[in-house]
């Protein structure tokens, strides 16, 4: 890119839309791909344009810039029927580490922005951070009342449920990681526990960043329970101080899956003032 020249901008690159504009070109980059002022088209398909074949692939949040966002053809979003309580949980446990959160009502694609450069953040917060605004993640988390993946498997509050190592058209690169969380369990859990702090959720949203970038560093695809997702599990912000088991009925009997809409008792471990291992119940209402 060459050097650019005093404008109506003054000496920022950064113009229209805040978008960096290459006075080599004449175009704006928008992180995923090019837009042409001169003529008002993209110079290439969006990047996610295979996932919606009902659109063109050059337009632009769906043609309704007016409620839509879409600031670099990437996304980092929560969905599912609980995304809401996930966002407000993730936006609690992102307000202790200097971020203040923010979720678009209608996509559900976050964005942030710091309220404190000095907060002490871990490599994990960061690489949330980073996930969020790069042009090469794709990453849903879906947030729903089920203990239950689409595939059958039974989890203790969220699961990682995949991730596809992608080569764009262009030469480029990009993954696609799906999360799932339970924020109705993790409230529960904090509650039980004295840890209000949404760092469960958070857990689940470090883990898919984690993930994602191991995926695109190592160029395939990871699949539930293999080493990626176990490194990263290991290096994501850590759960509540607990190991939660089964669940049992109000008789005290274990059950054998948490797909029965009723309210169930919980136990996770944790030390005593002595420093014996206890197990410790709660119950929270999975619907």
């Amino acid at each position: 890119m060459k050097k650019h020249t005093e404008n109506a901008y003054g000496n920022s690159t950064f113009r229209f839309n805040g978008k960096e504009w290459d006075d080599e070109t004449g175009n704006f980059y928008y992180g995923a791909r090019y837009y042409d002022p001169k003529i008002s088209v993209w110079l290439s398909v969006d990047p996610l344009a295979a996932k919606y074949p009902s659109l063109s692939p050059f337009n632009f949040v769906a043609n309704n810039p007016l409620a839509l966002i879409d600031p670099d053809g990437k996304q980092f979003k929560l969905a599912g029927d609980q995304r809401r309580a996930a966002f407000k949980q993730l936006r609690k446990a992102m307000k202790q580490n200097g971020i203040e959160l923010s979720m678009n009502k209608e996509t559900g694609v976050l964005s942030y922005k710091v309220t404190d450069p000095n907060a002490n953040r871990s490599k994990a917060v960061n690489t949330f951070l980073n996930a969020i605004i790069d042009a090469k993640m794709d990453v849903t988390l879906t947030a729903d009342s089920d203990m239950i993946t689409d595939k059958g498997a039974r989890h203790n509050g969220g699961a990682f449920l995949g991730a596809q190592y992608l080569k764009e058209p262009n030469g480029g690169e990009s993954v696609v990681v799906n999360q799932e969380a339970n924020p109705i369990f993790f409230s529960s859990l904090e509650s039980a526990s004295g840890e209000s702090n949404g760092k469960n959720l958070l857990h689940e949203a470090t883990e898919a960043s984690i993930i994602g970038y191991e995926v695109l560093k190592q160029k395939k695809d990871a699949a539930p329970n293999g080493p990626i997702y176990q490194n990263a599990h290991t290096s994501a912000t850590p759960h509540t101080n607990s190991i939660i088991i089964n669940g049992y009925d109000s008789q005290g009997n274990q059950l054998p899956s948490y797909t029965d809409p009723s309210v169930y008792e919980f136990r996770y471990y944790t030390d005593d003032v002595y420093g014996n291992i206890i197990p410790v119940p709660f119950y929270t209402d999975l619907k």
